[in-house]
């Protein structure tokens, strides 16, 4: 076993070269090799970086190959900055970062490649780890590289069954594997048989395990969080099978399932939940029932869905939960989680399950909880509908759409009803969203837009949906990227396109996630600054204007900042901070952006993953999800970008904004400056903040209608709100 082999070198390097374990010698470098395979880095952690420092030529050369991967399984930036200031070391960063010169590595080094950076790049996922699964490998590094594919393909969309499939038959005499597999099949497809392996002195995990693969209820005592996950999920799959309601599990599913165990956390395996499970499967099941009991978990299940989907998206795009925390902080939960990864190998090829690595895994989790750093690993919200109900003070309607397998699903849950949907052909969808947006942008150049697209999206949507709208004067719609171009109030309310729902007594506004809507601090702070305003960090004009002629408005005639700027230093003089060009840095925004009431990020350019390239560097949308924000509105200037948009929506709602505001296009300055003119005075009067949207609204085309009624949600509308309603 792994942990014998561990023990074995130990004692035996300890006992003959006790003498020499002070300093770099090649037993040292070999015990190293040997505390990575087996799970022990953090007792290998400081002799290797002191054979980094004591050894050259090839000693050197394996020391600080051992030393990169001990850094990034621990992500510990200090460790791996000084591999890479060593000679060679830039070189050794490209083998981690793209897979360079992988081929030219032992077997055992490229396994040791692959399993540490696959499930922390999707570029290393596509490129690489297919050619080192077609090496000569052990059983047990071909079974873990395997079932890391598999969390890829799934993410990506790929059916898996048939590699599961095969590795069933390939593995039948290994039925701790036939575990794992049949779980992981049960993941994409809820119906699929369990194959649970009867032992003496099994763990709560295998226990419950055997009872959802048994179809039996019998009461289970769960202390630790891993172990009520999944005694939760039973307890859901009993609820589904009996008829009964949904919620009482719902929300101890939620804030117990480890969905942060991804990318860098990932344990690698399914049984811990923190794949999810079949969350879409289980909503489908609800869709056409009647009745509240069971209709009131859809938003739940299609949140679960959701945030399973951008969990590990964020994981693959080497996004962490844990970025806020110093190297040494997060040291104890990278360590215990080498120890679960070591002992789900063991378990894989036969040894007991590794209940006290998991254990200990939950401790070091709980620490970082515990940390005053803004950390999100569990989550602490709600997603049942009865606690859906009571948060959003029985008078709105919460909306969830979710894509799936070429389909958008929705579930409602309004004070008094509740159902789950199916909307239909995401492509139909998305080409009438598509429809819309074009019209308002063609609606620039006209007083009017063609409404039509947006009346049959409306239709798409909301009308499938509308029994369980009735009376409802609020709605909160949780939408993916495709559906963030605009927001929903510039929806006509009806075919005549008389009006928008904008004009109407409705409030609608968007998130992109429940948990991002609830995780918003919603109290007051002591602001140190009411506006903080960041413009166009970078002396290349590579970022989206807000304007369509920025180049002919006189308003931006030598000033060299946006409109939107200008404005600020005009209502916000007495107590704002502007960043403009080389003082837009990413330090200033650190430290301003928690003290301040409202910030504005103004024409800054976007890195490709959605953070915001400052003049010295870029702050990143963990650097802003880490931040413990009290801003009551976040705004945000134009990007092509809808998926990128919407990352940062989500990143400066998990940080505790209130509200964020999204310029989706660009209008013309002087429409621009009177909608913002009217929105900073309306903010500034302390008006709530869709009452805010209202009065600029209706200010704006009362102005434009003196002559003639002119309502055009082409200049309005290019401001969506994502907040409560």
């Amino acid at each position: 076993s792994l942990s014998a082999l561990w023990n074995d070198t130990y004692e035996a390097l300890k006992g003959e070269h006790k003498s020499k374990l002070s300093d770099a010698s090649w037993e040292m470098l070999s015990l190293t090799r040997v505390g990575i395979l087996t799970g022990h880095i953090g007792d290998v952690r400081d002799a290797s970086l002191k054979l980094v420092e004591q050894t050259e030529g090839n000693v050197l050369s394996d020391s600080m190959f051992y030393a990169g991967i001990i850094a990034l399984r621990m992500t510990d930036d200090e460790m791996l900055k000084s591999v890479e200031s060593k000679e060679g070391g830039s070189g050794l960063m490209a083998l981690f970062n793209t897979g360079v010169g992988l081929s030219e590595r032992s077997v055992e080094q490229q396994y040791l490649v692959a399993s540490t950076v696959s499930s922390r790049s999707a570029d290393f996922s596509t490129s690489q780890l297919g050619a080192v699964l077609k090496l000569d490998l052990s059983t047990i590094h071909r079974v873990h590289l395997q079932l890391i594919q598999m969390d890829w393909m799934r993410h990506q969309g790929q059916d898996t069954s048939e590699l599961l499939n095969a590795m069933l038959a390939a593995h039948a005499e290994k039925p701790n594997l036939q575990m794992e597999l049949t779980v992981r099949k049960s993941v994409q497809d809820v119906a699929t048989s369990i194959t649970v392996p009867t032992v003496e002195d099994a763990s709560v995990m295998e226990t419950t395990w055997s009872q959802i693969a048994s179809g039996k209820s019998d009461k289970i005592t769960a202390t630790d969080r891993n172990s009520k996950a999944i005694v939760a999920w039973m307890n859901l799959l009993n609820a589904d099978r009996t008829g009964k309601p949904m919620d009482t599990a719902l929300d101890e599913l939620w804030q117990n399932a480890p969905l942060h165990r991804v990318g860098a956390l990932s344990t690698h395996t399914a049984l811990d939940l923190s794949d999810g499970a079949d969350f879409v499967g289980m909503f489908r099941r609800i869709v056409g029932r009647t009745g509240d009991a069971q209709t009131m978990a859809s938003v739940g299940l299609l949140e679960l869905a959701r945030t399973v989907q951008q969990r590990n998206e964020e994981g693959f795009d080497g996004r962490s939960v844990i970025s806020a925390l110093s190297v040494e902080e997060r040291r104890p939960l990278m360590i215990a989680l080498e120890g679960v990864r070591a002992g789900m190998l063991e378990f894989w090829m036969g040894a007991s399950f590794p209940t006290d690595a998991f254990t200990a895994l939950s401790k070091a989790e709980e620490d970082v909880m515990n940390n005053p750093k803004k950390t999100h690993l569990y989550n602490r919200t709600v997603i049942s509908g009865g606690a859906i109900r009571e948060q959003m003070n029985t008078i709105s309607s919460v909306i969830s759409v979710v894509e799936n397998n070429g389909q958008y699903l929705a579930g409602v849950v309004s004070p008094n009803a509740s159902n789950a949907v199916v909307l239909g052909s995401v492509k139909s969808i998305n080409k009438l969203a598509e429809k819309h947006h074009a019209a308002l942008i063609a609606g620039l150049s006209d007083t009017k837009i063609n409404h039509l697209p947006g009346n049959d999206l409306r239709a798409a949507i909301l009308q499938p949906l509308s029994e369980a709208l009735t009376g409802v004067g609020k709605y909160l719609v949780i939408v993916p990227p495709a559906l963030t171009k605009f927001g929903f109030s510039t929806l006509p309310e009806q075919k005549e396109g008389l009006r928008f729902f904008a004009n109407t007594p409705r409030d609608i506004t968007l998130s992109t996630s429940l948990d991002a809507m609830w995780s918003a601090n919603q109290v007051y702070s002591d602001y140190e600054i009411d506006m903080l305003a960041f413009g166009r960090s970078t002396e290349a004009e590579i970022w989206m204007p807000s304007v369509t002629d920025a180049d002919k408005s006189a308003l931006l005639t030598n000033q060299g900042f946006s409109p939107e700027i200008g404005l600020i230093k005009v209502h916000f003089s007495d107590s704002s901070n502007v960043f403009i060009r080389e003082e837009a840095t990413v330090e200033a925004f650190a430290d301003k952006a928690p003290g301040s009431r409202y910030i504005y990020m103004s024409e800054i350019p976007a890195t490709a993953d959605g953070g915001f390239q400052m003049a010295n560097g870029v702050v990143t949308l963990d650097d802003i999800t880490g931040l413990d924000l009290h801003a009551m509105v976040v705004f945000i200037g134009p990007d092509s970008d809808s998926t990128r948009q919407a990352k940062r929506v989500e990143a400066f709602m998990q940080a505790g904004s209130q509200a964020v505001i999204v310029q989706s296009w660009a209008i013309p300055a002087n429409d621009l400056r009177v909608i913002v003119e009217n929105m900073f005075m309306n903010l500034k009067r302390n008006d709530p903040l869709l009452v805010a949207m209202k009065k600029t609204r209706s200010k704006y085309i009362g102005d434009k209608s003196k002559d003639v009624y002119e309502n055009n949600p082409a200049m309005w509308g290019a401001f969506t709100v994502f907040s409560r309603p």
